[in-house]
């Protein structure tokens, strides 16, 4: 897995209470690991048959790593099965037996993939569950958004997409209380499309400062933008006050994302939280 920098990386693996499961265990987990254990396993049971010497000798390793998956995942009796087969290994059985042993135990680890079960993510989303998907501009101004966009990344790879947009709601926040304290002042309301027309008065209200401000007119151009992108997925979101009654398709889901991220990299080249 590749990561685009340290503190991302820092970020993806930070201790979350709330977590399905951490990226870390999803690496463990994934299928393909026991898949090729089973490989390995029947590779072997040919090589008992027919190359006896190379059989015992890769053996014990090959059973190392499918005790290790087993445990992980849950297959106890596979790691019992596994600890019998390394004691008849220890007692010099031959590879005859050993190879009847291993084929029993193949038989165990695909009866045991009946009862677990597994996520598949698609080859496309597998970076919003593995990665923060947001630029390491960002991350470092807003710090405190690790969470949510983490999290919401995790939840669109999952097709939990009215889950993923609640969770940039909760993002989002930190950017706009970063453009409030900016244009230094306070909110009448916690309204979002209040705290919008506010910020926008704000914004049209900077050319006063034109005396004492000399970057008015750059300063209007950036706030303006700001204003702009958040008013453009804040149209998206609906009514923040009635959010709790929306679902979010993927393709909905996916739009929100792109336009919070987007604000979120506009708003890091000034603003800090």
């Amino acid at each position: 897995m590749t990561h685009r920098a340290t503190s991302s990386l820092a970020c993806l693996f930070a201790e979350n209470p709330y977590r399905l499961v951490s990226v870390r265990d999803m690496q463990r987990f994934y299928a393909a690991v026991n898949v090729t254990d089973l490989m390995y396993l029947m590779t072997a049971r040919t090589l008992s048959l027919n190359h006896e010497t190379e059989f015992m000798k890769d053996l014990p390793h090959t059973l190392d790593g499918v005790r290790e998956s087993s445990n992980e995942i849950g297959f106890t009796h596979v790691v019992a099965q596994v600890d019998r087969l390394k004691h008849w290994i220890a007692q010099g059985a031959d590879a005859k037996t050993l190879g009847i042993l291993v084929q029993e135990l193949i038989g165990s680890i695909q009866a045991a993939y009946v009862k677990k079960l597994f996520f598949f993510v698609p080859e496309a989303d597998q970076p919003f569950y593995e990665s923060v998907m947001l630029s390491q501009k960002a991350l470092d101004s807003f710090p405190s958004l690790c969470f949510d966009i983490t999290e919401a990344g995790k939840c669109f790879s999952l097709d939990r997409h009215t889950a993923c947009v609640f969770h940039l709601m909760r993002a989002v926040e930190v950017g706009l209380d970063a453009l409030v304290k900016a244009l230094a002042f306070t909110p009448s309301s916690p309204n979002w499309e209040i705290i919008l027309n506010e910020c926008e008065r704000e914004i049209r209200g900077l050319h006063k400062k034109a005396a004492i401000l000399p970057t008015w007119k750059e300063d209007e151009h950036f706030y303006s933008e700001a204003a702009l992108q958040f008013r453009h997925f804040k149209n998206a979101l609906r009514n923040y006050t009635m959010h709790k009654h929306e679902k979010y398709t993927r393709e909905e889901a996916i739009g929100i994302f792109n336009s919070v991220r987007a604000f979120l990299d506009h708003i890091a080249d000034r603003l800090t939280e």
